[in-house]
């Protein structure tokens, strides 16, 4: 089961902050909580940072995005605390 929610706070007329938060209790494990900002410059470019509690093999995830008329372009890293290493995601989409 997952409940989580968001808020979004306009800094000006150009940017804004979005705050996000999950709680996921699965029937195996724990509770795990995920917590993330992200930060919107001209609604062209994404800064985003979030950390995940009570994970055994990550915690801390950053990444950026861009958007260029309906394309997305999308970059996250996340560092894993095992024989992984660290991962690098990127992706593009289109939005009809």
């Amino acid at each position: 089961m997952k409940l989580g929610s968001q808020y979004s706070w306009e800094v000006n007329a150009q940017n804004v902050l979005t705050f996000s938060g999950e709680f996921a209790k699965y029937s195996s494990e724990g509770l795990k909580t995920n917590f993330g900002f992200e930060y919107g410059f001209a609604d062209m470019i994404f800064s985003r940072l979030g950390y995940k509690f009570n994970y055994d093999e990550q915690n801390v995830t950053a990444g950026i995005g861009i958007k260029l008329n309906d394309f997305n372009f999308d970059y996250a890293f996340t560092p894993y605390q095992n024989d992984i290493g660290t991962a690098h995601r990127f992706s593009v989409a289109y939005n009809f």
